[in-house]
């Protein structure tokens, strides 16, 4: 079995950089995904991942298609005990091509009987049999919610960054220079938000970026948002609150 790490279009040198910073090993890229070795410790520190957008258990072979699947249904179970036996899960959905199928609907029928679990298209156990390059690859997504999915976002607003853009904007970013002696300085010095200790978000929204800055660079002592939107500020106060950086 591997961990599958699918990522937005455009942040693959975010992830890499990350995954390098963790200490992960990748195996191979198929797409806008990054496979790894699967263990116990590497189970774990996925989940802290900030970067990735989900992360599934995965199983790779030419010839796992939903009839191979369907007689030999402890592949998947194997997959199953792992994910459960680190998070709770009380309804599934299976993402295959031919969902109507006979095979498929003995799939299901027995993920229902053996682990109690109802099928439901808003499903918190995601599980998929996908053909990719020619691989048949079934597995499940080790989490009820996405990776992306932060716990502080109890507040959100309609255009709202999300926390995996807005952890590659913040891990992007170089301190403003303010005059040209200034510019050679910064150019020459290793410069990064990991050397600085203040930081500000001219409107701020519901405060994704302060809260990503915070909870990611301890370096960073001060940090500054504001927005013109009173209900904005509203949203970003709850959040931040619920992320407990305000004092």
């Amino acid at each position: 079995m591997k961990i599958k790490l699918s990522y937005i279009t455009g942040l693959r040198s975010i992830v890499l950089d990350e995954l390098k910073k963790e200490k992960i090993n990748y195996l191979y890229e198929i797409g806008d995904s990054v496979y790894i070795e699967f263990n116990l410790i590497n189970f774990q520190s996925v989940k802290k991942l900030r970067s990735i957008a989900r992360a599934y258990l995965v199983d790779r072979e030419s010839f796992y298609n939903p009839t191979y699947i369907s007689d030999h249904k402890s592949l998947l179970g194997e997959i199953i005990d792992v994910v459960r036996a680190h998070d709770k899960f009380k309804t599934f959905k299976i993402t295959c091509a031919g969902s109507d199928s006979r095979e498929v609907k003995n799939i299901s029928l027995y993920i229902q009987k053996k682990y109690k679990l109802l099928l439901s298209d808003e499903a918190d156990l995601k599980i998929h049999i996908i053909k990719q390059d020619g691989v048949w690859e079934v597995g499940a997504q080790i989490t009820p919610r996405p990776l992306s999915f932060r716990s502080y976002k109890v507040m959100n607003m309609k255009g709202a960054m999300d926390p995996t853009i807005a952890y590659a904007v913040n891990s992007l970013c170089m301190p403003s220079a303010q005059s040209a002696t200034d510019t050679l300085r910064v150019k020459s010095a290793v410069s990064s938000i990991k050397n600085v200790n203040s930081y500000l978000n001219i409107f701020s929204g519901s405060g994704t970026l302060l809260i990503e800055a915070s909870e990611c660079f301890p370096n960073i002592e001060k940090v500054v948002g504001f927005d013109n939107d009173k209900s904005h500020l509203t949203l970003s106060i709850q959040n931040i609150k619920k992320a407990g950086l305000i004092k």
